[in-house]
């Protein structure tokens, strides 16, 4: 009898208000001036045949319904509630119900009153504040290792990541991992489940180390027999230096080569994941591994400096001091305690001035895979992937899992005085189930990528599935040829013929804010199967000014080796061959950490 009603109701309403009820669905919500970042409550009810893919979502007033912002399943409920963040851009907001996804599509059910968000008293004025927070392209999971360490444990780390001491606020977003999957920051794993929770925003307190180097002063080297004088470590100062946690890394210092930079390892700390000896990759615990030098101890902790150094090809674990560090394949980045004897000085850049185009891609066409990297970043379904040498280019192709999967060739190049940066690459598009760009602008069954710095600074290697976060975005264009079904984008992408070579040029020195220092370049296929691409060649071109470029360390050779109480220090062995380097590196702050190719795997 009530849903004879409700549907007369819907009648009535078609008829004389014009607006379609749904079964009666209804949205409630009882505030109607809201200030950014506070919880907003909403009832629904009336939905007379509820489905366990039932969504509400949150919309600014006139946004087409394809543009969704922060939504929740109702799970099968045909009323309750549910709890929202409020964005932090001001404007007029409305709540929308969707039935039964993907089947009803977005044609609304139902819609609330219109709120309002002013900025009197926003915490967007804070940049301390992350909503909806991504580390290396996922959600931030509530844990911090794989379900223990929980909530305070996981935001602090992602506060720390972000050049803060702590966490002080935060709130949940329940069972989001089947759909936007999470990334527990301690362990390294990806959650795709839906229980998986991840973090609604994060508000994050006291300030990082502030560190002002000097200049780098070069060693004074004799003529042969080469004796190296003892090494002059830049000057620092220190200002507030805070108590940092046991988990900080640093990822963030990535490419400052040279630089210094002063932590205060808190008292009582416990262990966490070291990667090498005297010489450390950059996400390895930086007070961990002063344990592991002997420079403090777990109980008294203390201040250390460590000196950012560029990648090597290799790093070797070892036990010390109560630590056990792990050893491990070529990384984009290190650094060395200062004080220590055994590791080697900085090597400045070589810079190279340009005339006419510089070429700064080794074989870019792509006959072979001399000089690059095959990586495999993205496997939340365990699928399969495959990267082959196709005789006309390189293949792309997954026939089972969502997954990214390409290759990728190191550059660590300075391109700030370029007056262009042409990017040209032929590619194709032979076949795709996951139409557009995807339902996240990251997904095509081939695509170019970029991880850059930019001139302010800012490190360009994410890519959120929110396409609208752009600030560390890195360039990520995909090519597609089925036009987007509903829920797909075609952001960030480029429609071509089905099985046809497509050339692509783009001026990368256009990007605003532009690029500075680039550190790879690669080609992708990447999202759900089955898809299948090929890139036929690729080309990054620099016209005019200077390239500064990282060349690999070359070691000092002595009359006189150092003495060295311990184990003797790692010396870095420059790779075979010649600039550029095809090594395998982690997009700083990218992916997960599997890699396929060398097969070197961090767990």
């Amino acid at each position: 009898m009530f849903k004879k009603m409700c549907f007369l109701t819907a009648l009535i309403f078609i008829v004389f208000a014009f607006t379609s009820l749904a079964y009666c669905a209804q949205i409630t919500v009882n505030q109607a001036v809201v200030q950014p970042g506070e919880k907003i409550t909403l009832t629904f009810s009336g939905i007379s045949s509820p489905a366990q893919q039932d969504w509400i979502s949150l919309y600014k007033t006139g946004t087409p319904n394809e543009k969704y912002g922060e939504w929740y399943y109702l799970k099968g409920q045909s009323s309750g509630t549910l709890t929202f963040t409020v964005p932090n851009e001001p404007g007029e907001y409305e709540f929308r119900m969707f039935l039964n996804w993907p089947h009803g599509g977005y044609k609304d059910a139902a819609r609330s009153r219109s709120i309002k968000v002013t900025s009197k008293g926003t915490p967007s004025d804070k940049p301390n504040t992350f909503y909806n927070p991504t580390y290396k392209g996922y959600r931030v999971d509530i844990c911090l290792t794989w379900g223990s360490n929980c909530q305070e444990p996981a935001a602090t780390r992602f506060c720390q990541e972000m050049g803060y001491a702590k966490a002080k606020s935060w709130d949940i977003a329940y069972d989001i991992g089947h759909v936007t999957p999470t990334y527990v920051m301690g362990d390294g794993k990806i959650c795709n489940q839906s229980f998986c929770d991840g973090f609604k925003y994060i508000e994050c307190e006291g300030a990082a180390t502030v560190v002002t180097p000097q200049p780098y002063q070069p060693p004074v080297v004799t003529q042969p027999p080469v004796v190296t004088q003892p090494y002059q470590p830049p000057v620092t100062t220190t200002v507030s230096a805070q108590p940092v946690g046991w988990n900080t890394t640093a990822v963030d210092k990535g490419g400052k080569n040279g630089q210094q930079f002063t932590y205060n390892c808190s008292p009582n700390g416990s262990p966490a994941t070291v990667w090498g000896t005297d010489v450390y990759t950059n996400d390895s615990s930086i007070c961990t591994a002063a344990v592991s030098a002997g420079l403090i101890t777990f109980q008294a902790g203390g201040s250390v400096t460590i000196e950012i150094r560029q990648g090597q090809s290799s790093y070797t674990g070892s036990t010390r001091n109560g630590v056990t560090s792990k050893g491990y394949g070529s990384w984009n980045g290190s650094f060395v305690f200062v004080g220590q004897i055994s590791p080697p000085p900085y090597q400045p850049p070589v810079t190279i001035q340009t005339t006419g185009a510089r070429e700064l891609i080794t074989n870019g066409t792509l006959r072979n895979l001399g000089g690059w990297t095959i990586h495999e970043w993205y496997k939340p379904s365990d699928g399969k992937g495959e990267v082959t040498s196709a005789g006309d280019g390189v293949r792309f192709k997954s026939i089972l899992g969502n997954n990214r999967i390409g290759i990728m060739q190191t550059i660590n190049a300075d391109v700030s005085s370029c007056s262009s940066l042409v990017l040209s690459a032929t590619v194709k598009a032979d076949y795709q189930t996951l139409t557009g760009t995807g339902w996240q602008g990251r997904e095509a069954p081939i695509a170019v990528f970029m991880s850059y710095t930019d001139i302010n600074g800012t490190v360009h290697n994410q890519l959120s599935e929110n396409p609208n976060d752009t600030a560390r975005r890195m360039f990520w264009h995909g090519f597609y040829y089925a036009d987007p079904a509903p829920q797909s984008l075609t952001v960030f992408g480029t429609k071509v013929s089905k099985s046809s070579w497509h050339t692509y040029t783009v001026d990368l020195a256009a990007l605003n804010p532009r690029p500075k220092f680039i550190q790879f370049i690669g080609a992708e296929g990447a999202g759900w199967p089955q898809r299948d691409g090929k890139i036929g060649s690729m080309s990054l071109k620099c016209t005019g000014g200077e390239v500064s470029i990282q060349q690999p360390y070359q070691p000092p050779v002595t009359t006189q080796p150092d003495t060295v109480i311990g184990e003797p220090p790692q010396y870095y062995q420059p790779p075979a061959s010649n600039y550029p380097q095809g090594d395998i590196i982690l997009i700083p702050q990218g992916q997960d950490d599997f890699w396929k190719g060398n097969t070197y795997e961090k767990k």
